[in-house]
């Protein structure tokens, strides 16, 4: 387990493997503080590293052991989010904006981004008229639940993650988590990607201006994000970071893709018990489908956000996605040959 920790944060991460080795309670919890720790969060905020371990146990305690939204889901987006932050310090948009209080936003708003998940999607909770979905009036049911959810955990003994945070410091914290932590959100997916063109056309202009700028001072001055830019340019991180597997080695995004699958077969089967319309995605569809369908997740989702994110940070993120892509391709043909065989 040691030995896994230690390399982390890395594309090569197999929370699965973890998960084999280390019981449910401690490997959330094990691996959030040595992100937390190597991302110098420890050092530069106010927090006291016993709470913040008791809090993230509390958390994994609180997943339910569902095939996908589960404690081991949530290790690995954080896990993504801190991937994505080491890396991203490495560009200069990202020094010059985002400190200590935004990575932290980031990492707890992945930490809570689906604790005590239901197993099923917010239509499941709409359309059967769950006690949720008229709490929350069919909007964002379970984002906001999730966040209701964090939120109360705070107020247990000894959970309070802000009790050396300034009043103001938590507000701001709890503003930025609430968005983050609503920009999880699939129906949100074309919105925030939508909404990243202004800030893709100022980044352009801003790379021509850093070319003519006279002063390192200058230069930093210019990249300078608005309040409302860099919420956007961390919800994409959270975005990207709850689809992480899709960057992970081919293994692992098999391993949770199949995960996924089985989540949304059991939603299927529950709707089929109550006598409600089963669609596509969540009824159990033959292997040689399987492909096809993960390639159209691919272009429409996947691969525009992290064209997106290229212009933020860098490539890296792309590259592995085509990869996986790429990946599901070949299995096309595979599977169109070995029709192809059988049917002479």
């Amino acid at each position: 387990m040691d030995n896994i920790l230690r390399s982390i944060p890395n594309r090569g991460f197999n929370v699965f493997q973890l998960g084999l080795i280390a019981e449910k309670e401690s490997t959330l919890p094990s691996v959030g503080m040595v992100l937390f720790h190597k991302l110098g969060l420890l050092d530069t905020l106010p927090l006291n590293m016993h709470t913040l371990y008791s809090y993230m146990k509390r958390v994994a305690q609180e997943m339910p052991d569902n095939p996908y939204h589960n404690h081991l889901h949530v290790a690995d987006v954080m896990h993504s989010a801190a991937l994505i932050i080491t890396q991203a310090k490495e560009c200069e948009l990202w020094k010059c904006n985002m400190g200590p209080k935004e990575v932290f936003a980031l990492m707890f708003a992945a930490l809570v981004h689906d604790v005590g998940h239901l197993g099923v999607t917010n239509d499941f909770l709409e359309d059967t008229g769950h006690p949720l979905a008229l709490e929350y009036g069919n909007k964002n049911i379970l984002e906001m639940f999730h966040i209701s959810q964090a939120f109360k955990l705070l107020k247990c003994p000894g959970l309070n993650l802000f009790e050396n945070f300034d009043n103001q410091e938590y507000l701001e914290s709890r503003q930025l988590i609430i968005k983050l932590v609503g920009a999880t959100s699939m129906k949100k997916h074309f919105k925030i990607v939508g909404s990243f063109k202004p800030l893709s056309d100022k980044l352009q202009a801003l790379k021509a201006a850093k070319d003519t700028a006279e002063s390192v001072e200058d230069a930093e001055a210019k990249e300078t994000l608005s309040h409302s830019e860099k919420s956007l340019v961390l919800s994409l991180a959270i975005k990207i970071a709850d689809l992480g597997h899709l960057r992970a080695p081919a293994l692992v995004h098999r391993a949770f893709t199949t995960c996924l699958l089985n989540e949304f077969y059991n939603q299927g089967d529950q709707l089929r018990e109550l006598g409600r319309e089963v669609g596509p995605m969540f009824t159990r569809s033959p292997e040689c489908d399987i492909p096809d369908q993960q390639r159209g997740f691919f272009e429409v989702f996947a691969l525009p956000l992290a064209s997106c994110w290229t212009q933020i940070a860098d490539s890296r993120w792309y590259a592995d996605i085509e990869e996986n892509y790429l990946m599901w391709g070949k299995d096309i043909i595979k599977f169109k040959k070995k029709n192809e065989a059988e049917n002479g």
